[in-house]
């Protein structure tokens, strides 16, 4: 019988080279040397199993997972907007999430209140650079306009029952309604008018190619 103390030698001599980096290069060599002693001595160590990366159950695990799930899982509620788009983990953090989880937390605003995971090229992928931390207000502003809209225009869709366009913004996530319009671009040019009025730069004008009133 292999002794748990025979393992751990075996693991500490893989991860000597260690010098403080990444958690999970730590987590990773250990695990390493423990599958190399099992299978170097031929039987399974009773009693002992292979370290846990200390993350399951924290926020940022969570939010590898949801991460994950929704770019790879097609029966995730949110699979049709990610993963069903091409939107993709990198590899790197789809197999290690002790990579992803120090990465997020290295961000800035991480876990503050108020703030979430978000890409900042909005149809690019999970990877390092694409990620932030953002606002309920920042993410509105980088929305893509739905599948379902067939207006051409984020914020303008159509009302069957009074026969109009309609036009609206989502400013620190409450709707904002801009009224009834008799064609898409003049929903679009009204949605434009209210960024421009409340000088709302964040969000990109549709129609309205410049800080003025004068329509393209």
């Amino acid at each position: 019988m292999i002794s748990d103390k025979r393992i751990k030698e075996m693991a500490s001599e893989i991860a000597v080279d260690y010098d403080g980096g990444l958690f999970y290069e730590w987590y990773q060599a250990v695990q390493d040397g423990i599958k190399a002693a099992i299978k170097e001595l031929g039987e399974q160590p009773t009693g002992h199993s292979l370290p846990t990366h200390g993350l399951s159950g924290t926020l940022q695990y969570k939010a590898w997972a949801r991460i994950k799930s929704k770019c790879i899982n097609p029966k995730d509620s949110n699979y049709q907007r990610y993963g069903a788009r091409g939107i993709k983990m990198w590899d790197e953090w789809m197999n290690n999430p002790g990579s992803f989880c120090e990465y997020i937390m290295s961000l800035p605003n991480a876990f503050k209140e108020g703030y979430t995971i978000d890409r900042e090229d909005n149809d690019g992928d999970y990877v390092p650079g694409n990620v932030r931390w953002a606002t309920w207000h920042q993410q509105s502003a980088n929305q893509r306009r739905s599948v379902k809209n067939k207006s051409g225009y984020t914020g303008v869709f159509y009302h069957k029952r009074d026969k109009a366009w309609i036009s609206k913004i989502v400013v620190k996530n409450k709707d904002v309604y801009l009224g009834y319009h008799g064609s898409p671009r003049d929903a679009a040019i009204a949605r434009d008018q209210y960024i421009i009025d409340n000088e709302l730069w964040e969000y990109p004008l549709q129609v309205l190619t410049n800080h003025s009133n004068n329509v393209t």
